[in-house]
């Protein structure tokens, strides 16, 4: 049986990142309603990589000897999508968050994050807003040549504002945690969708009438570099 929280990082050829991700979902501050920390799964799925990235998961596992930390190597699953979707469906934890292998979070993410479900029932997903970083971890500039700049960041809206707003464009959340059943009852990760798996999720849960939250804080640092996976809009 799982824990009630697993953090899902699906890799491929992310040597350079794997670690500090890794490491990120192991220095959560969770404490349960008891007051005591609260156990959680980090799930590692690498999707037949290349680069050493199985090399940098040995070496972390040996190194840190965490129980928490779960890794599987298994072979490409056909895209990006599909990857997403094998790493779901190795645990049966009732919260998934979904964190990319270039990114991290924050220390108080996964508390912060469990609150808002637990005030909100009706919430599917609890997202956030993100602080831009490059590829050596430092603040991402000002450069105006980069649309992904311009993308907007979510703010709390109704359901059905959500379901017109996901018909024209995406946002840039942050790091998302989802309720596992509501994500399988959806469909899960769409093999097809591609880059734009994250939006095509998005859409399918809050038409199926699930509700989305947005912390309006940065708990996360995603990397922006060409396996960004974020989009403006819709093809």
């Amino acid at each position: 049986m799982s824990c009630r929280v697993a953090i899902l990082i699906p890799c491929f050829n992310g040597a350079k990142w794997i670690a500090n991700a890794v490491r990120s979902a192991l220095g959560q501050v969770f404490v349960a309603s008891d007051g005591l920390p609260e156990r959680y799964d980090v799930i590692v799925r690498d999707d037949g990589s290349t680069d050493g990235t199985q090399v940098v998961l040995h070496a972390i596992t040996d190194l840190l000897r965490d129980t928490r930390l779960i890794v599987h190597y298994d072979t490409n699953a056909g895209g990006i999508a599909a990857s997403f979707q094998k790493t779901l469906e190795l645990t049966d934890a009732e919260f998934v968050v979904v964190l990319g292998q270039d990114d991290t979070i924050d220390p108080d993410y996964l508390q912060r994050v469990m609150a808002r479900f637990e005030a909100r029932p009706s919430a599917v997903m609890v997202g956030c807003h993100p602080r831009f970083i490059d590829d050596a971890g430092q603040p991402y500039g000002n450069n105006p040549q980069d649309g992904r700049l311009a993308i907007p960041k979510p703010t709390n809206r109704t359901r059905e504002e959500w379901v017109e707003l996901f018909r024209v464009a995406n946002l840039y959340f942050g790091i998302n945690t989802y309720r596992h059943k509501a994500v399988v009852d959806c469909g899960g990760f769409d093999k097809d969708a591609g880059w734009l798996l994250d939006w095509d999720l998005y859409t399918r849960l809050v038409k199926g009438g699930g509700d989305i939250d947005v912390i309006e804080e940065e708990l996360c640092s995603l990397t922006l570099s060409d396996f960004t996976t974020s989009c403006i809009t819709r093809d």
